[in-house]
């Protein structure tokens, strides 16, 4: 989260960032009808015991959308006919918003976004990835989102999008987080640094 700093130390980000990542988990984990798995950019214990025996599986060093192809790539190879992608800037995203893109692609839609008030998305969702879906994009930008549509457009996919909702990038999220009901990690997190 190198986008909150000098605003908040490196170690108060990246204590933010793991307590969103517990909070999000947790969300997640309450959805019926799931396969949750965890996918991480680097092995580390915390991950595996926040997984709680879920799988734990690393993601390749790439570039963001490489990143998030591959996990579909190896959802769909996993023999998922739906594969949902969530990240974990959203804590307080409610989970009617990710049954949703699972309902969105059931009904024979090819993918699914979660829009986000800044551009982007807090959501990814495909019946089948194809090696192009993120190729133009510009990642962090208020055109990610349309970038998006407009690759997904290029292979023919049927898109929808979720409801709109909101992510933490900078400070004004942060302050956002602080009115707002948010989950115990998070929760506890502003109050330890009195926000």
């Amino acid at each position: 989260k190198t986008r909150l700093t000098p605003a908040l130390s490196p170690e108060a980000a990246a204590s933010l960032y793991w307590a969103m990542v517990e909070d999000t988990w947790a969300s997640a984990s309450k959805l019926p009808n799931v396969d949750l798995r965890l996918f991480v950019d680097q092995p580390w214990e915390g991950f595996n015991t926040l997984a709680g025996g879920r799988p734990v599986q690393l993601q390749t060093e790439s570039n963001f959308g490489s990143r998030m192809l591959s996990c579909l790539q190896i959802l769909t190879s996993t023999n998922f006919n739906r594969s949902v992608i969530i990240g974990t800037d959203s804590p307080t995203l409610p989970p009617g918003h990710i049954q949703a893109a699972f309902a969105l692609l059931q009904n024979d839609n090819d993918a699914v976004l979660g829009p986000a008030e800044d551009g982007g998305y807090y959501l990814v969702g495909c019946r089948r990835p194809h090696p192009d879906m993120f190729r133009g994009v510009a990642w962090s930008s208020d055109e990610t989102l349309a970038q998006t549509r407009s690759d997904f457009d290029a292979q023919g996919y049927q898109t929808h999008l979720t409801p709109l909702w909101h992510d933490v990038d900078v400070i004004e999220d942060v302050w956002r987080l602080a009115k707002g009901p948010v989950g115990p990690s998070v929760k506890a997190w502003l109050r330890q640094h009195r926000l």
